[in-house]
């Protein structure tokens, strides 16, 4: 702190002889990136591609089967029916896509402000994990919903009378399947970046 003497009174006498501080600045504000920061960015873009990834895939799942009829009596075959398996047949994979694609706005968004440095300026930086845990909620509950139709579709319910499909539909389960993976991962990474956020929010 710079102190400042008072300026001498008429005809030279002495002035009051009180000291005024003098602050200095606030220096700026640092532009570079702390480990953490830095990882954050990268959980982000790692959320930011398998979640766009996941939704692109779980959209175009979709496989046909010919089945064919035959008679009872005979055994001739009487038909063939073409039997379409689409993910937005199903509520689950609908919420699945749609999960996904928040996530991936989000993100994105986050990402930028991220890089840009900009979340104290902004006055979010507190808000980022509060926004980062409905993320996990999101894509856990997302993840789980189409874990449960997928193990349904792959094992079938006897009790309720529910056959397994996936032996027919190799291809329609296996890109579910994928997806879903994906999906997960990008949950995994959404954790260890809201456990890191709540690391630096401690440390200031």
């Amino acid at each position: 702190m710079d102190v400042e003497m008072n300026k001498p009174g008429p005809n030279g006498t002495p002035g009051a002889g009180f000291a005024t501080p003098a602050y200095a600045a606030p220096p700026p504000p640092s532009t570079t990136s702390t480990p953490t920061q830095t990882l954050g960015i990268v959980l982000r873009a790692v959320a930011v591609a398998l979640t766009l990834i996941s939704a692109i895939v779980m959209g175009i799942a979709k496989e046909t089967v010919i089945v064919n009829l035959y008679d009872t009596t005979t055994g001739d075959l009487v038909d063939t029916v073409s039997v379409p398996a689409k993910s937005v047949q199903y509520s689950a994979y609908v919420y699945f896509i749609a999960a996904n694609v928040i996530v991936f706005a989000y993100s994105s968004l986050s990402m930028a402000v991220s890089i840009g440095r900009r979340t104290t300026a902004l006055g979010i930086s507190t808000l980022l994990p509060i926004l980062d845990v409905v993320m996990v909620a999101l894509l856990f509950s997302c993840n789980g919903a189409t874990a449960a139709i997928t193990l349904v579709a792959e094992k079938g319910n006897d009790n309720a009378g529910w056959g397994k499909f996936c032996n027919a539909y190799n291809n329609y389960c296996g890109r579910v399947t994928a997806a879903l993976v994906l999906s997960m991962i990008a949950a995994v990474a959404y954790v260890k970046l809201l456990i890191f956020s709540i690391i630096s929010l401690q440390k200031r």
